[in-house]
């Protein structure tokens, strides 16, 4: 697991409050949050090595990062038209959206009987 933090001196200080705080703030705080999960993920693990053939995003919270594999993906073929990102498959990588789950009941366990 690898954990990006934004809070460090080498930062902007301007930049250093993104992850501060998670899903909360302003819509703002929430897409610059995103940027840096999505953009920031992809090119970490680039600068470490590695290179998925499949990217699973958890709901829409990292899907700038299918952005960023496509705008890199662009930029290596000179402009690609993006019915041949399709074919590249780099558009189509794994999402799970998770389902609500229904509450559980309420159990009360009763005090047992005093003597």
């Amino acid at each position: 697991m690898y954990l990006l933090d934004t809070n460090r001196p080498d930062n902007d200080p301007v930049d250093r409050w993104i992850t501060g705080q998670v899903y909360g703030g302003k819509p703002d705080t929430r897409i610059a949050q995103e940027m840096l999960l999505g953009i920031g993920s992809v090119k970490a693990l680039q600068v470490l090595g590695i290179n998925p053939k499949v990217y699973h995003l958890n709901e829409g919270h990292a899907a700038f990062a299918l952005l960023e594999v496509a705008r890199q993906e662009i930029e290596r073929t000179e402009n690609v038209q993006v019915s041949r990102l399709r074919q590249l498959k780099l558009l189509s990588k794994t999402a799970a959206f998770l389902s609500p789950i229904p509450p559980f009941p309420l159990v009360t366990i009763p005090s047992p009987p005093t003597t």
